[in-house]
């Protein structure tokens, strides 16, 4: 049984040991008790006296042995998903007498995201910067609230049931059904990523275009009324090196009238940021958008990964390794996630290959994508190592 990582189960676990560490002896202190006191936070209604959850389950969903059913879950989405109710349930969670808040919700942060990063930066279904702001603005109750709610709806709490297979179950079905109807999806989606290795700087330069059609500035949250693109690093010169170097919307060139927000977002995986945003466009029913966006990366290893936020009716990656002595590097490029559910998942990568495609010309749900994987060839390890360090250390190698 994994004990860092975030699910339900852990989050249960939690909550008993710190009131047992606290000698509280009334509220969430049996797994019975919490795991029913969380799901009636949660909406369930139950006669008095009487546990939704009987002990037999308790100990499956605390052995992680068990995911909330289907039905339920949907019920949790359904019922509690927006923001006023969930403010609602931070209101009530902050009432409980016998629940210390503020060292639940940093045990919790401690256990599952400073030392072991469960969650990627761009996973659609859980946005792990706002938690880190939530715990920083020391919004404790909102914290856990939004923890409780992605384990019950988004997380799985089994080992041998990963997130993405929950996200492509039933419920994720009709959410992902949703968005279609809503017109929340791509037309199509394509990235196109040159890899130059520079021996003599010992770095990559990454020049990465990308084009899609969609309906909506950003189709995975339709209520921004403005074009937003997001990058993260891991350290300051390599966020000094990004330049978003063109943005063509509909056949017009717009980069002079984008905006560049940095920031840094402390015990982050990736906690060097940048925005770059377009508020002044001509509005359409439907844009074709094409960006180019170059940047640093560290060498001589170069892992990427990417997921998309949103449904795409084509999905479509190209990436090459562009020099003269591309020859010393090896590249593979792999998918992940759901495409045709009557295919498996297809592994593209060409062997010891410089250049690498796929398109997958069905859909592709969200949380889908790929990851690359650029480093040096069995003979040229030698030659990539890091320069003897003359003035600072090296920056090596890190993954963004």
């Amino acid at each position: 049984m994994e004990t860092n990582r975030l699910c339900l189960s852990n989050v249960l676990q939690a909550i008993i040991l710190t009131n047992k560490t606290e000698e509280k002896h009334f509220g969430w202190t049996t797994q019975e008790i919490a795991i029913n006191e969380l799901f009636q936070l949660f909406g369930v209604q139950t006669l008095k006296n009487n546990y939704y959850v009987l002990p037999p389950q308790c100990s499956l969903y605390f052995q992680q042995r068990k995911n909330i059913p289907t039905k339920l879950r949907r019920f949790f989405y359904q019922n509690n998903h927006s923001q006023e109710r969930l403010t609602a349930i931070s209101q009530e969670l902050q009432k409980e007498r016998n629940f210390p808040t503020k060292l639940v919700a940093q045990k919790i942060r401690c256990l599952t995201f400073e030392k072991h990063h469960i969650l990627e930066p761009d996973d659609p279904k859980i946005d792990s910067d706002f938690l880190c702001q939530l715990i920083q603005q020391q919004r404790y109750a909102d914290y856990l609230t939004w923890v409780f709610f992605y384990c019950l709806t988004r997380l799985s709490n089994t080992e041998t049931f990963s997130n993405h297979d929950l996200l492509n179950s039933e419920f994720i079905q009709q959410d992902f059904l949703d968005q279609i109807q809503r017109k929340q999806f791509y037309e199509f989606y394509h990235h196109d990523i040159v890899v130059i290795p520079r021996m003599a700087q010992r770095n990559f330069k990454i020049i990465h275009k990308k084009s899609y059609q969609t309906y909506f500035p950003k189709p995975s949250e339709p209520q921004k009324d403005y074009f937003e693109f997001k990058y993260s690093f891991t350290q300051k010169e390599l966020l000094d090196s990004s330049r978003l170097t063109s943005l063509i919307i509909n056949g017009v060139e717009y980069i002079l009238e984008v905006e560049a927000e940095e920031r840094y977002v402390e015990n982050d995986k990736y906690p060097y940021k940048v925005f770059y945003r377009l508020r002044s466009f001509a509005h359409q029913d439907s844009y074709l958008v094409q960006t180019e966006h170059e940047y640093i990366a560290p060498f001589p290893i170069r892992i990427k990964h990417f997921k998309l936020l949103s449904p795409a009716k084509q999905f479509k990656c190209n990436v090459r390794i562009q020099s003269h002595q591309s020859h010393k590097f090896v590249l593979i490029l792999k998918q992940f996630g759901d495409y045709n559910p009557n295919k498996n998942n297809i592994d593209m990568t060409v062997p010891n290959a410089t250049m690498s495609y796929f398109e997958n010309k069905n859909w592709t749900f969200p949380s889908s994508g790929y990851s690359y994987l650029i480093k040096p060839r069995d003979d040229f390890w030698q030659e990539c190592l890091p320069l003897a360090p003359t003035s600072e250390a090296e920056d090596f190698p890190k993954a963004y």
